[in-house]
């Protein structure tokens, strides 16, 4: 039985890609905000969601460039502790609840 919060853990709890907290963060953000026609976002949305008709068409962009430590090692392993993500949050909500 798996033990913790941590995650993603093996199906056995015996290993983690993840060092135990506390972790520490920091990066460069870039956020775009912008308003997109609302039939795109619409179809960008999962099932479930719909777009916030309040917001119309509202979305932010954002790339960052992350550079975390956790075990005091990280100057062993850089590569381990830095990575780059993308996303695009758009506003919607759920069930007529936002």
């Amino acid at each position: 039985m798996l033990k913790g919060y941590m995650v993603p853990r093996s199906p056995l709890g015996q290993a983690s890609i993840d060092p135990p907290p506390p972790w520490h963060y920091s990066g460069d953000v870039l956020a775009v905000e912008f308003w997109a026609d609302p039939a795109a976002t619409t179809s960008m949305l999962p099932e479930g969601l719909s777009p916030d008709p309040s917001t119309n068409g509202h979305a932010f962009a954002m790339f960052v460039d992350w550079q975390f430590t956790a075990s005091d090692d990280e100057y062993l392993d850089p590569a381990r502790y830095q990575y780059r993500e993308a996303f695009v949050l758009i506003d919607a909500e759920r069930r007529r609840r936002r």
